[in-house]
């Protein structure tokens, strides 16, 4: 939209059938309500982060990707100092544990050090989608932790959103049949 480009029918694919497949695995069961409010902020917060995404690709931004990604999480991180701030969130810090002093570095140092500037790094490579897929696995990973460390029960329903969410990202990443053009196969030719 962005970029005057026609969206080519396997990312829309891709990217309808990761949707789909994502909120199948929302939908837990009949005993319980889907939390509507939650998931609208998620998929706000997916749409922003998009955007971004796309944006990022428009804009004149430093050479080096860590600060890029160093710049753009410190404005993060002061946005939501100020928010915390402002509703009242930024109380004495009640006695941190051990275990979640290390969650909490692991965030730090794998989430946003290396992750994002991994992100950040891939942006200004490829494009946007294909960068983006990565989110629809997340779930997916997340439903394998869920089983291997917490115990949780993965049903028919579990494996079939699996499966529509990693077919999501093969459509997605997948290039198709390549189209040469004439005359480059004629200078390959001549070439030859």
């Amino acid at each position: 939209m962005f970029r005057s480009q026609r969206m080519q029918w396997r990312a829309l694919s891709g990217v309808l059938l990761g949707f789909f497949g994502t909120v199948l695995l929302l939908v837990n069961n009949r005993d319980q309500e889907l939390a509507v409010i939650p998931c609208l902020v998620i998929l706000a917060a997916g749409i922003a982060w998009s955007f971004g995404a796309v944006l990022s690709g428009r804009l004149v931004l430093p050479r080096s990707r860590p600060l890029t990604a160093g710049t753009e999480m410190m404005l993060g991180g002061a946005v939501l100092l100020a928010l915390s701030a402002s509703t009242g969130e930024l109380r004495p810090l009640p006695h941190v544990t051990l275990s979640a002093g290390l969650a909490l570095t692991y965030l730090i140092v794998c989430g946003s050090l290396i992750a994002y500037t991994a992100y950040v790094w891939l942006l200004g490579r490829m494009s946007a989608t294909r960068v983006a897929s990565h989110a629809y696995i997340n779930p997916v990973v997340a439903v394998g932790l869920g089983y291997f460390l917490a115990g949780e029960v993965i049903t028919a329903r579990t494996v079939v959103a699996a499966a529509l969410v990693v077919g999501s990202v093969f459509l997605i990443l997948s290039r198709g049949p390549q189209r040469v053009c004439h005359a480059r196969s004629l200078k390959a030719r001549a070439d030859q």
